[in-house]
């Protein structure tokens, strides 16, 4: 069974393209995630990045904590982020639950090496609109959460294409 999914649509308004030129074509995207994001009975809850342009390449993705996941019960809570099909591919599994003793926030979590010429889009599609899934996996169901907040920035460039 598939873990539910919650979706927010992106909104890249025209505001985007000056960024995009001003800073050679590169852009670091940012959305803050709030615990209540994953609000689901399951341990495993996707909230899925909606509309991404196609001919968007990923440089590099990371996290940072800014509180940590906590409340109902939980004894753990990793967060992940990628495409549909590997949530894990930008951002590993990673830990977002503190104990006593083992961090403070905020804390910056690095994201998976990215491989030049990675596009949001899959290889085979580069120039559709793709879907970034973030994924939070938690020893009790997610709905149970009463804390948690992170900012999740991904380095990406744009692309031009020649057709013939």
């Amino acid at each position: 069974m598939a873990a539910p999914s919650r979706q927010m649509i992106v909104d890249l308004d025209m505001a985007f393209p000056a960024r995009w030129k001003a800073n050679g074509a590169a852009f670091v995207w940012t959305e803050r995630i709030y615990f209540n994001n994953y609000n689901q009975a399951s341990t495993t809850t996707n909230f899925d990045l909606l509309g991404f342009p196609g001919g968007v390449m990923i440089e590099g993705a990371w996290v940072l904590v800014n509180t940590n996941f906590t409340g109902g019960g939980a004894g753990s809570a990793t967060f992940s982020a990628g495409t549909t099909g590997t949530p894990t591919l930008y951002v590993a599994a990673t830990s977002v639950f503190a104990t006593a003793g083992t961090k403070t926030v905020p804390v910056a979590l690095v994201g998976a090496a990215q491989v030049p010429g990675t596009f949001l889009g899959t290889a085979a599609t580069p120039l559709a609109s793709a879907t970034v899934r973030t994924q939070l996996v938690v020893n009790v169901n997610t709905n149970l959460l009463t804390a948690g907040v992170l900012d999740f920035y991904m380095r990406l460039r744009a692309c031009t294409y020649r057709a013939k």
